[in-house]
C-alpha cells in the first residue's frame, strides 16, 4: 500500500486516470481473447458433423408380370447434407462407414448363401466418387445351440435388450477422407440379391478423432476451461511484463525529473547566495531617516562588518 501511494504521488492525476483506463482495457482484451479463442478452437479443429446414425429404407421394383415379388436389387438412398445445410463429411478428417444388417430367421435367408452389398458415394453433379463392396451371409445356428441361446437370453428378449438374430456388421471404410474439391452429397446402399429378407438396417458414419480432437469432443467443458486458462496465462504473462516495464520506465523518468528539479533549485539558490555576497555598499538602499531607530537597520551584518573594516583602515592611514 505504501508503494502504491508513493507511485500515485509521483504521477499527475491526468496520467493516473489514463493509465488506469489503459490497464482496464488491457484486462478486458486479455479475458475476451482467451474466451473467444477457447470457443473458436472447437469450430476450427472439430468437424461440423461428428457422427451420423440413420435407418436404411430399402426400395425395389415389383414384378408386374408376376403380380408381385422383387424384380430389382433393394437399394437405400441417403442424403449427406443435413437440414441446416451442413455436409456430413469434412475434408481432412477420417471417417468410418459401417452398415448393420439384421436378417430375418427364415428359410429364404438360410438358403441364400453368400450375397454382396455395395456402397457408393456421389457428388453434386451425380458423378460417382467412390464405391465399396462387402460380402456376407446369414449366420444360422443348429437347433440345440439356438434353443440354449433362447433359454439363456430369454430375460433380455422379453425386455428388448437383444434380438434373436445378431446383425451383420459390414465395415465399408475405416479411414475415408473427403476430397476437398468434390464433396459427397449422396450415399447409396444396394443389396445385390433379390431373395434376402432384411428386417432392419442402420448406417453409421463416425469421425475418427486424434488425441486432441477426442479431448475437445468428449470433454467439452473441461477442454474449454483448459484452453481458457492456458491462453489467459500466456496473454496475462505478456501483459504483465509490458506493464512492469512501462511502470519501471515511468517511475525512472519521474525520479529523474525530480532530481533535475532539485538540482536546478540548488543551483539557483547558490547563484542567489553568490550575488548577495558580492553586493557593495553603493548598491544597497540608504534609509537615513530610520538609521537611528533600533531594529530598523536594514544593512546585512556581513556588509556592515566589511564597511566597518574599511573605515578602520582609513582612520589608521589618516593617523599616519
Amino acid at each position: 500500500m505504501k508503494l502504491l501511494r508513493w507511485l500515485v504521488t509521483l504521477a499527475p492525476v491526468e496520467g493516473t486516470v489514463k493509465n488506469v483506463c489503459l490497464l482496464a482495457s488491457n484486462v478486458v482484451f486479455v479475458v475476451g481473447s482467451a474466451l473467444i479463442f477457447a470457443l473458436l478452437v472447437r469450430h476450427w479443429w472439430l468437424p461440423t458433423v461428428s457422427s451420423l446414425h440413420t435407418q436404411l429404407n430399402f426400395l425395389f421394383d415389383t414384378c408386374q408380370q408376376d403380380l408381385g415379388g422383387i424384380c430389382s436389387f433393394p437399394t437405400a438412398n441417403i442424403s449427406l447434407v443435413t437440414a441446416y445445410g451442413e455436409r456430413v463429411f469434412t475434408p481432412g478428417t477420417a471417417y468410418s462407414i459401417v452398415v448393420d444388417l439384421t436378417l430375418v430367421d427364415c428359410l429364404e435367408n438360410k438358403h441364400v448363401g453368400l450375397f454382396l452389398t455395395t456402397l457408393r458415394l456421389f457428388g453434386d453433379r451425380g458423378n460417382q466418387l467412390v464405391a465399396f463392396a462387402r460380402s456376407s451371409m446369414f449366420r444360422h445356428r443348429a437347433g440345440i445351440f439356438q434353443t440354449l441361446r433362447r433359454f439363456v437370453f430369454l430375460p433380455f428378449y422379453l425386455i428388448g435388450w437383444t434380438n434373436e438374430v445378431e446383425p451383420l456388421r459390414l465395415e465399408f471404410a475405416s479411414q475415408y477422407y473427403e476430397k476437398p474439391g468434390d464433396p459427397a452429397v449422396t450415399l447409396l446402399v444396394e443389396l445385390q440379391n433379390k431373395v434376402v429378407v432384411v428386417e432392419s438396417a442402420e448406417l453409421s458414419i463416425e469421425a475418427q478423432f486424434g488425441f486432441v480432437q477426442s479431448f475437445l469432443h468428449y470433454w467439452p467443458l473441461t477442454s474449454a476451461f483448459f484452453l481458457f486458462i492456458t491462453v489467459l496465462a500466456c496473454l496475462g504473462g505478456v501483459s504483465m511484463l509490458y506493464w512492469t516495464q512501462k511502470s519501471a520506465v515511468y517511475v525512472f523518468h519521474r525520479l529523474e525529473e525530480r532530481a533535475s528539479v532539485r538540482k536546478v533549485r540548488r543551483e539557483e539558490a547558490a547563484a542567489v547566495e553568490r550575488v548577495r555576497n558580492e553586493l557593495v555598499k553603493e548598491e544597497l538602499p540608504e534609509c537615513p531617516s530610520v538609521s537611528s531607530i533600533p531594529g530598523w537597520d536594514v544593512t546585512p551584518n556581513e556588509i556592515r562588518r566589511r564597511h566597518a573594516g574599511k573605515d578602520r583602515r582609513k582612520g589608521e592611514r589618516s593617523t599616519v
